[in-house]
């Protein structure tokens, strides 16, 4: 994080990759010393949002901007039958299956196989449109619940981009995975 938070002024994009809160708010980029005041100010001017895998955890008391700014996120607060979570988690090979090929993100990209930790079945909000799934577990199933990256853009011009997948650094040697 910068010492001189300013920077973020000319910042077109912000990354965060961290922990996740679930263990413990200030263990995450977005929440640590202050900085997801910081992170509004820049979202408010149209600044983008990026994140990877664990820093997509986060909190229920900030579902409404996360929501906003990114679309959705794991949710690790709420329990639904035998899980923990809402969301889940699993480590296995994945046929990584990309959701609309013909977005500028997935472009030049294919389908791919891969072993990975990805947490999938996230929180998102009910009917929002600006919602684009990019990257999904399996082909088979619900669109949503197999949605692993997704992308939003804002009204204000800014746009939000989640990863859940990045557990095992050697995956990102493969092009179609850091595409």
């Amino acid at each position: 994080w910068p010492e001189d938070p300013s920077v973020l002024d000319e910042a077109d994009v912000i990354v965060v990759n961290s922990a996740g809160t679930d263990q413990g708010l200030d263990m995450h980029g977005l929440y640590a010393r202050g900085r997801f005041e910081q992170v509004r100010k820049q979202m408010e001017r149209g600044c983008g949002l990026v994140m990877l895998h664990n820093s997509t955890v986060h909190p229920m008391e900030y579902d409404e901007p996360v929501a906003e700014w990114l679309g959705g996120h794991f949710d690790y607060e709420t329990a639904e039958g035998e899980s923990p979570y809402y969301s889940r988690v699993q480590n296995k090979v994945w046929d990584l299956v990309f959701a609309a090929p013909e977005h500028p993100i997935s472009r030049g990209l294919s389908d791919f196989t891969i072993k990975e930790e990805v947490y999938f079945r996230m929180r998102f909000r009910d009917g929002d449109p600006r919602l684009q799934p990019i990257l999904l577990k399996q082909a088979d199933g619900s669109r949503l619940e197999n949605t692993i990256s997704w992308a939003v853009e804002r009204e204000d011009g800014g746009r939000g981009f989640s990863f859940t997948g990045g557990h095992y650094s050697v995956n990102w040697w493969n092009p179609n995975f850091r595409g």
